[in-house]
C-alpha cells in the first residue's frame, strides 16, 4: 500500500511540474509579443493618448482591457530587442516624452547576479506560499489600490478642467465680433475691452492641454485687443461718397471759396490722394487753385482750405472761356455736322498748330507751363499743358477723355473714346521741337493720334497701369496718317475732310517738291483734288525758289475757311461759295526769303519767314487777313431777312459791287465793312465782291449768295422732340418721316459714346448712359431744300432691384432682444448686364444690417431691413456704375422665429480634386488639381512612411449647411462646427473594416481654428460598419491611406491631430492557448488524483 502511495505521489508532482511548464511557455509568449509592440520612433504626446484608448484595429479588445496600460518593450531602431522584460508602460509625460528609451519596471533593473550553480536569479521560481510569493501579491494589491485612487484623482482632475474651458468658452463666445465692434461708440468698446481683459486673464489660467481644445481662440483673442488698442483706421469712402466729394471740392473751387466742408463724406488720408488730383490735377478748368490743407478728427476728413494762385484771378477764368469758345468757332462746325472723329482731329490739329513747347522744361529751370490756360491764352505749355488743354476741349465737344502717365519718361499725354473705343493721343509728339524749328508754324502731325496699346508701345511709349485699354487698332494705320502731307493738318468743312498733299517734280530723282495740292475726302472715303498749285518760279536762279525734298505748305482753318501757302503764294478757299480756292496774297521780299509756315486766326494770319541764304528762320509776320463772310449763302424766295456779308473792319476804302450778266457793276452808298443785300431778288445766284486796302495794299474777297425757289421739306422730322430709352434696352431704330423722294436721308450721334447711330439705316446702339442728340439730314434735291431734324435721346442708367434670395432671419424664440433679428447671407441686386459682371460689383453682407421683426412671435415673421452704419451703406463698385440706380429703400424679407435650435449638416463628397480654392491659387506649389494632390499625399506619407503612394486616395468634400431650416449653402469659416466636424466616409475601393488599417490627413483651405491655409492635421480614425469615422476642423481636400491587416486582428492605423510622426501600435497577443488548455487540464488531473489520495488514506484509516 505504501509502495502504491509512493506511486501516486510521484505521479501527482510530475503533472505539477507540467503545469508550471505550460504557465511558463505562456508567459515567455506573452513576453516575445511585448517585444514585437516596439515602436520605431518616440511616439508624440497626442499619440500616447491615443494609444491608450481602444485602437481603431482592435476590435476585439474589451472595455476592460482597454482601460489598462498595454504592455510593451521599446527597442531603439536597428538594434536587436535585449531579453524580453514584462513592463508596464505607464501615462507618458513630457519629461519621458523626450526621451529615446523607456523606463524598465523595477523588476528589469535589478541586476541578475549569478547564483552558486551558474543559474541566473531571475530564472529561479520560489516555492509556493513562500515568503516572496506573499510580498509580491501584497506589492501587487498595494500597487492596484495606488492606481485605483491616482485614476480617481485624475477623474476628479479632468472634470474640474472640462469645467473651466467650459466656462472660458462661453466668455469666448460672449464676446463681439470684430466687424461688430464698428458700430460701437468709445464708452461702449471700453466696456468691451474690460471685458476681453478678463477672457484673456481666464485663458491664460489654462493648462496647454485645456487650450488645445478652444481652437482659434489665440487668434480671436489677439484681433479683437489688437482692434482696441490701436488706433484705429477708418474704412475707406465708398465711391459714391468720393464723387459726392469731388462735386462739393469742385464747386467750392469755382466759386473761389477759401474752404470746403468734407466732414459727411467718410473721406481718409488715402481717399486724399485719390480725389485731389482727380479734382484739381485732372481737371483742366481749375488752372488757378494753387494747393490745399485738409483737416481731419479721428482719421476722417473734416475740411480743407483751399489756396489760390496769385497769377490767375476771376477775370483769367473768362479769358479761359473765351479762349475755348474762340477754338470752337473757328474749327468746329455750328451746324452739328461733324463726327466725334472729325472733332477730335481738329481740335488736336488746332491746338498743336497753335502751341509751342516750352523750352524751360528743357532748362529745368522750374518755371514750365503747366495748365491749360496757359496753353489755351497764351499758346505755351509742357506735355501736361498739352494734356489738360485738350482734355478741356473735347470735354466741351461731349467726348470721353482720360490721361495716361508715365513714369520712366516723365510724360503724360490723353485718352480719348470714340465709338466706345479709347485711343491715345499724345499732342506733344505730335508737335514741332522747337519754336524754332523751321516749318513749326502751322506744323502738325498724326503720327501718335488714336493709337491703340500695340501702336503706342511700337511708338516707344510706356506707362503705368490705370484700367483703360486701346484694343481697337483701327486708326494704327489710317488715312490721317498715310494720304495727307506729313506736316499737313485736316479740317472739315461742311461735312468733308481737307488736307494738303505735297506735289514733286516728274522723273528721277523724283525727291523736288514742286507744289501743293489740296485734297478733298467726303463723308463716304471718295477722295478728290480740289486744285493742284506749282510753286511760282521755281528752280535755282536768283528771285526764285529754292528747290527743297521738303514741302513748306501748312493748311489752317477759320471758320469755315481754309488757309495755305503753296511757296510764297496764300491761297483761301470756302467750300461753301468757291469753285476752286483764290490767291488772297503773295508775299515779296528783296532778300529773296520765304515762307515756310503759315497760321491764321481770325482775321489775321502769321508766315514764317526763312532765309536760305543763311538757313535760318529768322522771323513771324503777322499778316491782316481780308475775306468775306455772310451770315447765310442760301435763302428762299421771298425772304424777309436779307443776309449780311461783313468784311475784316481794319481795311478801308470799301466798295461793294455785284456781278450782273457777267459783268461788275458798283453798288452805289455801299462804302462801309458791311453791307446788307436787297431784298426781293428773284432765283438764281448772286455774286458780291467787296474791295479794300488794308496794310498799303489793295485787297479784294468775293461770296455767292443763292436765291432758290426750292420747298422746304416741312413734313421731315422725327417723330417726337425727345426721347427716354434705358441703358440695356435692345438697339432699335430711330427714323425721321417725310422726306420728299430723291432725297437721302442720314443719320449722326452728337455722342456716339453714349449712343451711336448707322448712318444710312438709323439703327441705334446704346453704350452707356447719358445723353445726346440725333441728327437726321434729308439731302437737297432739284425740287426741294435740305432739310434737318433733331431729336433728343436720353439714356437713363438701369434699374436694379434686390435679390433676398440669399438673406435669411432667424431666431430662437426666448433669446430675441427687444425685436432684432438676426440675419444671415447677403443681400444681392438683380438686373446687372450680363456684360458688366466682371467691372461692376455690389457686396452686402448681412453684417452690414439691421433687422427687427415686425411681430415677435413664433412663426414665419416679416423683416424690416436698415443700414447698419447710415453713413457707410453698401454701394455700387467698379467702373461703368453710372449706367445703374439702385432701390432708394431696402426690402422687406420673411424671417423664422422658431422654438427650438435647428442647425444641420451634410457633406458632398467627390474623388479627387477638380478645382483650385482661391487661397491656394497665389501659392505655386497648390495652384492646381494636381499639385494639391501631390501636396496632399506627401504630407500624409511624411506622417505615416509605410504607407505606398499607390494605397492614398483624395477626396474632395464640402460641408453643406442650413441654418434653421433656410436651406442648404455651402459652409464658410464663419459657421463651421467649432469644435469640429465628425464624418464617416467610405472605405476606399478594395479595402474594408477587419481587411485594412487606415490613415487621415486633412488640408485647410482657409485661415481658421488656430491653421494657416494649406496646413494640414491628422485626426484619429475609427473603423465602422458605415465606413470611417473622424472628427476634423475644416473640410478639402481629404487624403485616405491604408495598409492590410496584421492576421489575428482587425487593424487599424491610429493618428492624433498633432503633426509628429505617427506610432504604429500592434496590442499584445497572448499566442498560443494550447499551453493554457495542457496546464488547466493537467491542474484537474493532479487535483483529481489527490483528492482520490485524500479519499483513500481517511478510507484505509478507517
Amino acid at each position: 500500500m505504501n509502495k502504491w502511495k509512493q506511486r501516486s505521489r510521484r505521479i501527482l508532482v510530475f503533472l505539477l511540474i507540467l503545469g508550471f511548464a505550460g504557465t511558463m511557455m505562456d508567459h515567455s509568449q506573452l513576453n516575445a509579443a511585448a517585444a514585437d509592440a516596439v515602436t520605431e520612433k518616440e511616439a508624440s504626446k497626442a499619440d500616447s493618448a491615443a494609444a491608450a484608448e481602444e485602437p481603431a484595429g482592435s476590435g476585439d479588445q474589451t472595455a476592460e482591457e482597454a482601460e489598462k496600460p498595454e504592455e510593451a518593450g521599446e527597442t531603439k531602431e536597428n538594434e536587436e530587442p535585449e531579453e524580453p522584460k514584462e513592463t508596464e508602460e505607464p501615462e507618458q509625460t513630457e519629461e519621458s516624452k523626450e526621451k529615446e528609451e523607456p523606463k524598465d519596471t523595477e523588476e528589469s533593473e535589478e541586476k541578475e547576479e549569478p547564483k552558486e550553480d551558474g543559474g541566473s536569479a531571475g530564472n529561479e521560481e520560489p516555492e509556493p506560499g513562500s515568503d516572496e510569493i506573499q510580498a509580491e501579491e501584497q506589492e501587487k494589491n498595494g500597487t492596484l489600490a495606488a492606481e485605483d485612487s491616482a485614476k480617481t484623482e485624475e477623474e476628479t482632475t479632468k472634470l474640474q478642467e472640462d469645467a473651466d474651458v467650459t466656462a472660458v468658452r462661453e466668455l469666448l463666445e460672449g464676446l463681439p465680433l470684430p466687424e461688430e465692434l464698428n458700430t460701437l461708440d468709445q464708452e461702449q468698446k471700453a466696456e468691451v475691452l474690460e471685458k476681453l481683459e478678463a477672457v484673456i486673464e481666464a485663458y491664460e489660467k489654462l493648462s496647454e492641454e485645456q487650450k488645445a481644445l478652444l481652437p482659434g481662440a489665440d487668434a480671436q483673442l489677439k484681433e479683437l485687443m489688437d482692434y482696441l488698442t490701436e488706433p484705429a483706421v477708418p474704412l475707406a469712402a465708398t465711391d459714391q461718397q468720393m464723387k459726392a466729394a469731388w462735386d462739393a471740392m469742385t464747386g467750392a473751387m469755382e466759386n473761389w471759396a477759401s474752404e470746403v466742408d468734407l466732414s459727411s463724406y467718410n473721406l481718409t488720408a488715402s481717399d486724399w490722394g485719390r480725389i485731389w488730383p482727380d479734382v484739381v490735377r485732372n481737371n483742366p478748368d481749375l488752372f488757378y487753385v494753387f494747393d490745399c490743407k485738409y483737416f481731419t478728427e479721428n482719421g476722417i476728413i473734416t475740411k480743407c482750405q483751399l489756396f489760390y494762385n496769385s497769377v490767375y484771378n476771376q477775370n483769367s477764368v473768362t479769358e479761359y472761356r473765351n479762349a475755348i469758345n474762340r477754338v470752337f468757332a473757328e474749327v468746329i462746325d455750328k451746324n452739328g455736322t461733324m463726327t466725334d472723329v472729325q472733332k477730335a482731329t481738329a481740335l488736336h490739329d488746332y491746338l498743336v498748330q497753335h502751341m509751342v513747347y516750352d523750352q524751360n522744361a528743357n532748362n529745368n529751370l522750374g518755371i514750365e507751363k503747366r495748365n491749360a490756360y496757359e496753353a489755351l491764352v497764351n499758346g505755351i505749355g509742357v506735355c501736361e499743358g498739352y494734356t489738360l488743354a485738350y482734355a478741356a476741349l473735347l470735354k466741351k465737344a461731349g467726348i470721353e477723355v482720360g490721361y495716361c502717365r508715365s513714369k520712366s519718361m516723365n510724360h503724360i499725354w490723353n485718352y480719348v473714346q470714340l465709338d466706345g473705343n479709347w485711343y491715345h493721343a499724345d499732342l506733344t509728339f505730335d508737335d514741332a521741337t522747337a519754336a524754332s524749328q523751321v516749318g513749326e508754324t502751322g506744323y502738325v502731325k498724326h503720327e501718335y493720334f488714336l493709337l491703340s496699346d500695340t501702336a503706342m508701345k511700337n511708338a516707344s511709349h510706356n506707362w503705368e497701369p490705370n484700367g483703360i485699354t486701346c484694343t481697337d487698332t483701327s486708326y494704327d494705320n489710317s488715312w490721317h496718317k498715310t494720304a495727307p502731307l506729313k506736316e499737313s493738318a485736316i479740317y472739315t468743312v461742311g461735312g468733308n475732310s481737307y488736307y494738303l498733299k505735297s506735289e514733286i517734280v516728274d522723273g528721277a530723282p523724283n525727291t523736288i517738291i514742286r507744289g501743293a495740292a489740296l485734297m478733298k475726302r467726303d463723308s463716304s472715303g471718295n477722295v478728290t483734288t480740289v486744285k493742284s498749285f506749282d510753286i511760282k518760279n521755281l528752280g535755282n536762279g536768283a528771285g526764285n525758289w529754292p528747290m527743297y525734298n521738303i514741302c513748306f505748305s501748312r493748311l489752317s482753318c477759320s471758320q469755315g475757311v481754309l488757309y495755305f501757302n503753296v511757296g510764297n503764294s496764300i491761297y483761301a478757299y470756302k467750300p461753301s461759295a468757291y469753285t476752286e480756292p483764290v490767291e488772297i496774297y503773295q508775299y515779296t521780299d528783296a532778300n529773296n526769303r520765304i515762307v515756310t509756315g503759315l497760321l491764321s486766326d481770325g482775321n489775321e494770319m502769321t508766315l514764317e519767314i526763312y532765309n536760305p541764304q543763311i538757313s535760318k528762320m529768322e522771323e513771324k509776320i503777322n499778316v491782316s487777313v481780308f475775306t468775306l463772310r455772310a451770315s447765310e449763302t442760301k435763302v428762299k424766295v421771298g425772304y424777309t431777312t436779307a443776309p449780311v456779308l461783313t468784311a475784316n473792319p481794319q481795311a478801308t476804302g470799301f466798295t461793294w459791287s455785284k456781278q450782273l450778266n457777267g459783268s461788275w457793276e458798283t453798288i452805289n452808298g455801299a462804302n462801309g465793312s458791311s453791307y446788307t443785300i436787297e431784298t426781293g431778288l428773284p432765283k438764281g445766284s448772286y455774286r458780291y465782291r467787296v474791295s479794300a486796302a488794308l496794310n498799303g495794299k489793295a485787297v479784294s474777297d468775293e461770296i455767292v449768295i443763292i436765291v432758290t425757289d426750292q420747298e422746304e421739306q416741312k413734313n421731315f422730322s422725327f417723330s417726337e422732340k425727345s426721347k427716354t430709352v434705358t441703358y440695356g434696352d435692345n438697339p432699335f431704330m430711330m427714323t425721321a418721316q417725310g422726306a420728299e423722294t430723291g432725297s437721302a436721308v442720314r443719320y449722326s450721334s452728337s455722342n456716339p459714346s453714349v449712343a451711336s447711330i448707322e448712318p444710312a439705316s438709323g439703327r441705334v446702339t446704346i453704350h452707356k448712359a447719358g445723353s445726346a442728340v440725333i441728327t437726321a439730314i434729308a439731302s437737297e434735291t432739284e425740287k426741294y431744300l435740305e432739310a434737318r431734324s433733331t431729336c433728343r435721346l436720353t439714356v437713363s442708367p438701369k434699374a436694379l432691384t434686390w435679390d433676398v434670395s440669399a438673406l435669411k432671419a432667424g431666431d430662437r424664440l426666448d433669446l430675441i432682444k427687444g425685436s432684432t433679428a438676426t440675419l444671415f447671407g447677403e443681400l444681392k441686386l438683380a438686373g446687372i448686364l450680363e456684360k458688366d459682371k466682371g467691372t461692376v460689383r455690389f457686396e452686402c453682407k448681412a453684417d452690414k444690417l439691421a433687422a427687427v421683426y415686425e411681430t415677435v412671435a413664433a412663426g414665419s415673421q416679416k423683416v424690416k431691413l436698415s443700414w447698419k452704419d447710415t453713413q457707410n451703406p453698401a454701394v455700387l463698385q467698379g467702373d461703368g456704375i453710372g449706367n445703374y440706380t439702385i432701390p432708394a429703400n431696402l426690402p422687406e424679407i420673411q424671417g423664422n422665429i422658431r422654438l427650438e435650435d435647428g442647425t444641420a449638416y451634410k457633406t458632398e463628397v467627390e474623388t479627387g480634386i477638380s478645382k483650385v480654392p482661391e487661397t491656394f491659387k497665389n501659392k505655386e506649389h497648390l495652384n492646381t488639381p494636381s499639385k494639391i494632390i501631390k501636396e496632399i499625399k506627401q504630407k500624409l506619407q511624411e506622417k505615416f512612411k509605410e504607407i505606398p503612394a499607390a494605397n492614398i486616395a483624395v477626396y474632395d468634400v464640402e460641408l453643406l449647411v442650413n441654418v434653421n431650416g433656410f436651406g442648404w449653402e455651402k459652409a464658410t469659416k464663419e459657421n463651421f462646427p467649432s469644435q469640429g466636424l465628425t464624418i464617416t466616409l467610405p472605405y476606399p475601393s478594395g479595402t474594408g473594416k477587419n481587411s485594412h488599417n487606415f490613415a487621415v490627413t486633412h488640408m485647410f483651405t482657409e485661415d481658421m481654428n488656430g491653421f494657416r491655409a494649406g496646413d494640414v492635421e491628422h485626426p484619429a480614425v475609427t473603423k465602422t460598419d458605415n465606413g470611417l469615422t473622424f472628427t476634423v476642423y475644416g473640410l478639402s481636400p481629404i487624403a485616405i491611406g491604408w495598409e492590410e491587416a496584421d492576421s489575428g486582428s482587425s487593424g487599424g492605423t491610429n493618428s492624433s491631430k498633432s503633426e509628429s510622426s505617427a506610432v504604429k501600435v500592434k496590442s499584445p497577443r497572448t499566442g498560443n492557448t494550447s499551453p493554457i488548455l495542457l496546464y488547466l487540464l493537467l491542474t484537474l488531473a493532479s487535483t483529481t488524483i489527490a483528492a482520490w489520495l485524500y479519499y483513500k488514506t481517511k478510507k484505509f484509516k478507517l
